[in-house]
């Protein structure tokens, strides 16, 4: 199965915002759990549409950057804001002429298993889902919570990893998709070890690290050439594929950066292991 994952807003548009966070930034931050998640699942393929971009607006200009034919399902993610700071819960929606909404259901029902208001599932021609569905695939837009409530966010940042996972456990109930048995993961689908044989190496950057910086390929990877940061205590610790090794200097490929260089020196801040940990 073959799904695409679409972050909300971005490229300029920062979307709903509140005190409690700013839209373009959440929906990033949930679809790059989403993918990790979605690997623990067998026969599952995640393609996320480029993050620096604005899907909306791209349809708009006629420059969108995927085929939607090419995928299963496409799940674009956004955050719900009301003027009404009471306003709370899960919802998700389809386009009017989607005949079945089993996996929109089972959705909405796990969000809402961890204590959000279940607003179920709702019909409206959005803009992406539309192009999506007039392609021949099913599609939605979930409203994972209201980031204008800060109950709601509350509940988001105190149980980030469970509430991603619950967005993949329902597509999973809905699809009927397994997960890897050679995975061992706890509830909110953080894996725990592998046992998967592998020669790859990956670079584990551990989780209690709240900032960690990258260079571009061309400079030399000292303080004042960073060109990000990574944030390994946001996502309860991230692992990377080491495509070449250094020494204390690694290459890896990231989701947001592509390809740059980490120092990285053996110590309790990371580990070199033959299969991802995060």
């Amino acid at each position: 199965m073959k799904i695409l994952l679409i972050a909300g807003h971005g490229a300029g548009d920062p979307g709903a915002c509140s005190n409690y966070g700013v839209e373009a930034t959440e929906t990033r931050r949930v679809v790059e759990m989403l993918k990790v998640q979605f690997g623990l699942y067998d026969g599952v393929s995640v393609d996320v549409y480029p993050i620096e971009r604005n899907a909306y607006a791209d349809i708009g200009a006629g420059a969108l950057q995927v085929n939607f034919a090419n995928y299963d399902y496409v799940l674009e993610v956004h955050f719900n804001s009301a003027a009404n700071a009471s306003a709370t819960g899960v919802e998700i929606w389809v386009t009017p002429v989607e005949t079945g909404i089993t996996v929109e259901q089972a959705i909405v029902n796990k969000v809402s298993s961890l204590g959000y208001a279940n607003r179920g599932v709702k019909r409206e021609d959005f803009r992406v889902i539309r192009t999506v569905k007039n392609r021949g695939v099913s599609a939605a837009l979930i409203e994972t919570c209201f980031i204008s409530n800060q109950g709601d966010m509350d509940r988001y940042n105190n149980n980030f990893a469970k509430v991603c996972n619950a967005i993949v456990e329902g597509v999973a109930e809905g699809y009927g998709l397994n997960k890897n048995n050679n995975i061992v993961y706890d509830e909110s689908g953080k894996v725990i070890y592998s046992y998967v044989v592998s020669n790859k190496k990956y670079l584990n950057l551990k989780p209690h690290v709240t900032s960690w910086r990258v260079y571009p390929l061309d400079k030399a990877p000292v303080v004042g050439n960073e060109c990000a940061k990574l944030a390994p205590a946001t996502y309860g610790g991230l692992s990377y594929k080491i495509l070449e090794d250094k020494g204390d200097i690694k290459i890896i490929k990231t989701e947001m950066f592509g390809k740059v260089q980490i120092y990285a020196p053996r110590d309790n801040d990371s580990s070199i292991t033959e299969n991802p940990i995060y």
